[in-house]
Formats: structure tokens, C-alpha cells, sequence
């Protein structure tokens, strides 16, 4: 039962407590997208 629940609160924690951190996960993966990219690209410049 306990599991069950996990996994419900997932999907339907969107207005839930859960449902904001979720939000403030997506732009901090986008954060983190950008710098991925761009260490990167530094990397390959500095190689070169």
C-alpha cells in the first residue's frame, strides 16, 4: 500500500507540496543543461 501511494503521489502531487518541487526541479534542469553544453565546448576549445 505504501508503495502504491508513492507512486500516486507522483503524477498527482501536481498541486500537492510535491507539485512545487517538481516545478522548481524542471528549471533547475535546465540549469544544468546549459552548463553541460557549454563545459563541453570549453573542453573541446581548450583540447584543441
Amino acid at each position: 500500500m505504501a508503495k502504491g501511494k508513492n507512486k500516486n503521489k507522483g503524477p498527482v502531487a501536481f498541486t500537492s507540496d510535491e507539485g512545487d518541487n517538481i516545478n522548481i526541479k524542471l528549471p533547475n534542469t535546465d540549469s544544468i543543461s546549459t552548463k553541460r553544453p557549454s563545459d563541453k565546448k570549453g573542453r573541446g576549445k581548450k583540447s584543441r
